[in-house]
């Protein structure tokens, strides 16, 4: 449940094909600037219904497992 609608949103941010979408990382995905992470974490908030994620957090939230991760712990769902 949780992948497929991360998935959508990284297809949505950044053009993802969705068969190479678990090596998806800030270091090699073009689109993903400072300015696209914020607003892919300001969508996580909302689309997993998360609590206001910490900065210290947001730092390390740079590839999509990692972001997979952090919603199946965090997400209220």
């Amino acid at each position: 449940m949780f992948k497929e609608k991360l998935d959508k949103l990284f297809k949505k941010n950044f053009g993802i094909d969705t068969k190479k979408i678990d090596n998806v990382s800030m270091k090699n995905t073009e689109k993903w600037d400072s300015f696209s992470h914020i607003n892919l974490i300001l969508e996580l908030e909302e689309q997993f219904k998360l609590k206001k994620i910490k900065p210290e957090k947001i730092v390390g939230l740079t590839s999509y497992k990692k972001c997979l991760d952090y919603i199946k712990k965090n997400s209220k769902k």
